[in-house]
Formats: structure tokens, C-alpha cells, sequence
């Protein structure tokens, strides 16, 4: 209920701002020759496959990062239930800082290769853990 009541806020107030902007803005009819924006269909239509897989590929990223994000505690929790709490909670602290640590030391090479690269492989490095796992 309490993310409810915070989205709606923002929503209310980012309408508000818009209203309040929109009476500052010069208002010029757009005009069909100025515009030079494709349709949103025929933009999207013309995407190729690489384009697409990208999309899929970083939604799934950020899906498990929000999956790990919620159920890491649980997840920890249920598979070590017979080690002391003290442990448990030690080595979810060291999984994150060493996350941390790897993905700032990742951080050169991601920029000579580009970040489909870095995405593309750890898409596939995750996929090979899942299927081993």
C-alpha cells in the first residue's frame, strides 16, 4: 500500500510540474512537415534482430538482478538453515561487497569491449552456472 501511495504522489506531482511548465513554453502548432520523427511502428519495424536481442538480453539482466535483490535472503536462508545466523548473514555481506569489487575492477575492460559485449557474456555465463547448477 505504501508503494502504492508513493507512485501516485509522484505521478500527481510530475503532472503538476508538467502543467505549470507547459504554461512557460512557447505554444507552436507542430506542423506535419517539421516533424522529423518516423512513426513509432515503422521506427520500431525497422530495428534489426541485434537490436532486439539486446532488449532481451538486458531485460533478463535486470529481471535477475531484481530476483537476487528480493529473494537473496530467503534463498540464503532456507538453503543454509543449519549454519548459525552470524554466518549466514557474514556471507551474504561478502557476496555483495565481492559483486562490488568485481564489477568495479570490470569496469576497464567493459570499456575497450562495449557493453553489449559485457552484457552478452554475462548473459551466457549465467546461463552456463543455471544449466550446471
Amino acid at each position: 500500500i505504501f508503494l502504492s501511495v508513493v507512485i501516485v504522489a509522484a505521478v500527481i506531482c510530475n503532472l503538476w510540474c508538467a502543467a505549470r511548465l507547459g504554461r512557460c513554453l512557447p505554444h507552436k502548432p507542430l506542423e506535419a512537415a517539421e516533424s522529423t520523427l518516423p512513426p513509432m511502428v515503422a521506427f520500431l519495424r525497422s530495428l534489426p534482430t541485434n537490436a532486439w536481442v539486446y532488449v532481451a538480453i538486458s531485460a533478463l539482466h535486470a529481471l535477475h538482478g531484481v530476483a537476487w535483490g528480493q529473494f537473496a535472503v530467503p534463498l540464503i536462508e532456507l538453503l543454509l538453515a543449519d549454519i548459525a545466523k552470524k554466518w549466514r548473514v557474514l556471507l551474504l555481506g561478502a557476496l555483495s561487497a565481492a559483486g562490488g569489487v568485481v564489477a568495479f575492477l570490470l569496469t576497464w575492460p567493459a570499456e575497450r569491449t562495449g557493453l553489449y559485449s559485457v552484457i552478452l557474456w554475462t548473459f551466457r555465463a549465467k546461463v552456463a552456472a543455471a544449466t550446471v547448477l
